[in-house]
């Protein structure tokens, strides 16, 4: 298994951004998780300075890998990607928030790319989960039909991301709510009606 050193690639890391792969000491062991947030300056300073390992396969982004993963893990990788975007639609801080979106973006997009039928079949199929992270998976939805429909009617790859992103954040003010509905078995309250519409108002 490739290593390259931290200092080679640390270009590629932000603090108070998620890492974007794990962080290794000089004998393998892992310091820090794809996910982990560098803290300062200094932390990332004496991470390089103790000669901190990435592995090379952690450098290939999640849509490459998604593109060329075999076809017995891709769904676990649609999973894995819904869990992304309810990771990213669940964070609230502004900067971190743009990190997240793109992660998840580049995921689920490489999943895609990968195979658009298995694609569609994710819209149109409904399993026993269905109701588990809801909104976020109506979201994933609304983005991947924005992003197929685009690419039919060809529009150039700096759009498609564009509109797969903007879709990704289409219920953003609502996504507890939706979840909440989504389980429930009787007709929406007083007071989600009233929540519903005062989102409504937010949004005109």
């Amino acid at each position: 298994m490739p290593f390259t050193a931290l200092s080679t690639v640390k270009q590629r890391m932000a603090v108070g951004r998620p890492l974007p792969f794990n962080v290794r000491d000089q004998d393998h062991s892992l310091l820090l998780a794809r996910g982990q947030m560098i803290q300062s300056d200094d932390q990332l300073a004496a991470l390089v300075e103790r000669g901190a390992l990435v592995d090379m396969d952690d450098l290939q982004s999640a849509r490459d890998r998604a593109r060329q993963a075999p076809r017995e893990l891709l769904p676990q990788l649609w999973n894995d990607g819904l869990g992304r975007v309810e990771t990213a639609l669940r964070t609230l801080d502004e900067g971190s928030f743009q990190s997240a979106l793109d992660d998840a973006s580049e995921a689920v997009l490489g999943l895609v790319e990968r195979d658009p039928n298995l694609a569609i079949f994710q819209l149109v199929t409904r399993d026993a989960n269905a109701d588990v992270a809801y909104g976020a998976r109506r979201s994933m939805h609304a983005a991947i039909c924005s992003y197929l429909v685009g690419h039919r009617l060809g529009w150039e790859a700096p759009d498609l991301e564009r509109v797969f992103k903007v879709a990704l954040t289409m219920n953003l003010s609502m996504l507890e709510l939706q979840g909440e509905m989504a389980r429930q078995r009787t007709a929406p309250t007083a007071a989600q009606r009233a929540e519903l519409m005062k989102i409504g108002r937010a949004h005109v």
